[in-house]
C-alpha cells in the first residue's frame, strides 16, 4: 500500500499492488505514514470534525495542534482517542490502534504517542508498536 497521496494521485499503478518483500520494510512504511499523520494539521484547524459532521478527505487530513489540548489527563486521553480516529482512518494497515500520550523517557516534559496494534504481513498477525514524538 502506498502513501495516501500517492495513492490519491496514481490510484492504479497499472493494475498492481504493492507488496513488502519483508515484515520490517512494512513496519518502516507504516511508521513513515504514522510520522506523515501525526505532524499534518487539519485543514479544518480550530473546527470540530465530530460536531462539524465533517466528511472524511484530504482536507480534514492530519490532527489539531496539540498546543491547543490542556496538560491535564482526560484532555490527552480526548486527544489519544482522536489520534486513534484518524489513525483507524488513514492508516488501514494498522489494525486494533490504541494510542497513549506520556512524557518521554530522556526528555522531560516533552510528550510521546504510544502506538500500538496488530499488522498482518503474511496472513499473520505481528505486534506492532511505536513511540512517535508529539510536534506542536
Amino acid at each position: 500500500m502506498r502513501f495516501l497521496f500517492d495513492r490519491l494521485c496514481s490510484p492504479s499503478k497499472r493494475g498492481k499492488k504493492l507488496f513488502f518483500s519483508s515484515i520490517k520494510e512494512l513496519r518502516t512504511a507504516i511508521e513513515t505514514e504514522l510520522q506523515r499523520i501525526l505532524s499534518q494539521r487539519s485543514y479544518f484547524y480550530g473546527m470540530d470534525s465530530i460536531t462539524a459532521a465533517l466528511p472524511d478527505s484530504v482536507l480534514n487530513y492530519g490532527l489539531r495542534s496539540i498546543v491547543d489540548v490542556d496538560d491535564n489527563h482526560e484532555s490527552l486521553a480526548a486527544y489519544a482517542s482522536e489520534v486513534e480516529k484518524v489513525i483507524a482512518l488513514y492508516e488501514p494497515r494498522l489494525k486494533d490502534c490504541r494510542v497513549l500520550v506520556t512524557e518521554h523517557e530522556d526528555r522531560v516534559g516533552k510528550k510521546v504517542f504510544l502506538i500500538s496494534g496488530k499488522i498482518d504481513f503474511n496472513h499473520q498477525d505481528h505486534d506492532f508498536g511505536v513511540s512517535v514524538p508529539i510536534t506542536g
